[in-house]
């Protein structure tokens, strides 16, 4: 993989034995995949298969929440790797566990979100009201870098159905909370793991898309 040159900037798909395409509004180029028959086709090795099933347990966690990913994981973002290729390794280095049945996905070492901002200090999640669940805080502004103006982002996750709820940029973390509305609530109650983390936004590195610094998102549980 490697930086397309100038004339072909904005290129996109297969010309040829080359493979174009964009990200970060940059272009760049490789080269296809040799086709082989079946018959050619060796299976993977043990560690192969291993890597390929981790991978698999990344992409089923990370594709309902992309949106999310690639906000929350800014600092990832470097040259042709993004926020999702930072949140990808993550998982597949610090979220799976091998068990005698193969490897296992542990929400509660998760990131969705990465970076140096100071993170919240007592977070909490729990259902208020028969459709709104309460994320609590307490202000920390005072704390590292933290500021009162930073805004919350919250995750709700429902992994059973594959279905997130989530607020990218929320209260400011001088609010100390956020009530969120949880459609069919009786259908996710018990099975939302819940996530908290700040963002801020970043003036100095627009240039290279990193608009918000982020801190480490915390794992609150199960509600």
């Amino acid at each position: 993989m490697a930086k397309a040159s100038a004339q072909y900037q904005g290129l996109k798909g297969k010309i040829g034995n080359m493979i174009f395409y964009t990200i970060n509004g940059v272009t760049y180029v490789r080269s296809a995949p040799e086709k082989k028959e079946k018959s050619e086709k060796l299976p993977p090795t043990p560690a192969q298969a291993n890597q390929q099933e981790k991978l698999r347990l990344a992409r089923w966690f990370l594709e309902p929440i992309r949106e999310l990913v690639y906000f929350g994981h800014q600092r990832g973002i470097r040259g042709a790797r993004t926020g999702y290729h930072e949140a990808s390794g993550q998982i597949m280095n610090q979220a799976l566990e091998h068990q005698d049945t193969g490897q296992a996905l542990l929400p509660s070492l998760v990131k969705v979100s990465s970076g140096t901002l100071t993170g919240p200090k007592a977070p909490k999640a729990k259902w208020t009201e028969d459709n709104k669940v309460l994320f609590s805080w307490a202000n920390n502004a005072v704390a590292g870098n933290a500021k009162g103006k930073d805004k919350v982002m919250v995750l709700l996750y429902d992994l059973e159905e594959r279905r997130p709820f989530y607020i990218l940029e929320g209260p400011p973390r001088s609010a100390e909370s956020l009530l969120m509305t949880i459609p069919d609530p009786d259908e996710h109650r018990g099975k939302l793991h819940a996530y908290m983390a700040f963002s801020s936004n970043n003036s100095r590195s627009k240039a290279n898309l990193i608009t918000h610094n982020l801190s480490d998102s915390m794992y609150l549980g199960i509600i």
